[in-house]
């Protein structure tokens, strides 16, 4: 069993587990000058965020517009094609900025609430993740007590089997944690000799 949300987040592991440890939020891509503002996310009136994905511009721009309350839009010769659209990124991009400041994203959210005729998500902040309900059913952020970080959340592995089970949360070795296992029992050192070897500096 795999699942679309735990490998996105498995695949920014290291992005999103640094965020959660260090509290700093990653930085996002440019966004105001993409060539299909369809495919684009917007700040809302509360500074949450939502998410279009239309990657076929000329099929939803008519749904879109009217989803958003601007059927003018749809006619307007600054942005009736796919190719006019790209040409006049920018200050579209600028004009729905503005209209979606206009409302929260709740109030968005129960306008396209069962549209099916356009593509839309909330954008979660990294900082949702742990509440987010698919993501505590299925166990993709864990508490785990870190001997030196302390109590922190760690992304899990998004694999998952019937009657294994998986996890990829491990403390990496100390520098030099295994230094004294190997040379015995790979190298057949003594005490003695690793003891010579850690008074000359060669080893911990």
């Amino acid at each position: 069993d795999v699942s679309h949300l735990g490998s996105l987040m498995w695949l920014g592991g290291n992005r999103y587990g640094i965020a959660l440890i260090s509290k700093n939020v990653p930085r996002r891509q440019d966004r105001t000058a993409v060539l299909n503002p369809l495919w684009n996310f917007y700040r809302c009136e509360d500074d949450r965020w939502i998410a279009f994905s239309m990657n076929q511009s000329d099929r939803y721009w008519p749904p879109f517009c009217k989803a958003i309350g601007h059927r003018e839009l749809i006619d307007d010769p600054r942005f009736n094609g796919m190719e006019r659209r790209a040409e006049n990124r920018v200050e579209l991009v600028r004009l729905l900025d503005g209209i979606f400041e206009s409302k929260p994203r709740d109030a968005w959210e129960g306008m396209f609430a069962g549209n099916g005729d356009i593509i839309w998500t909330r954008v979660q902040d990294v900082f949702d993740l742990p509440d987010d309900p698919q993501v505590i059913a299925n166990n993709y952020i864990v508490d785990y007590d870190h001997p030196v970080l302390g109590p922190s959340k760690w992304i899990q592995t998004p694999v998952g089997y019937s009657s294994t089970p998986v996890s990829a949360v491990k403390a990496a070795p100390a520098h030099g944690a295994n230094t004294e296992e190997i040379l015995i029992e790979s190298l057949g050192c003594s005490w003695e000799d690793i003891s010579k070897l850690q008074e000359e500096g060669v080893i911990l």
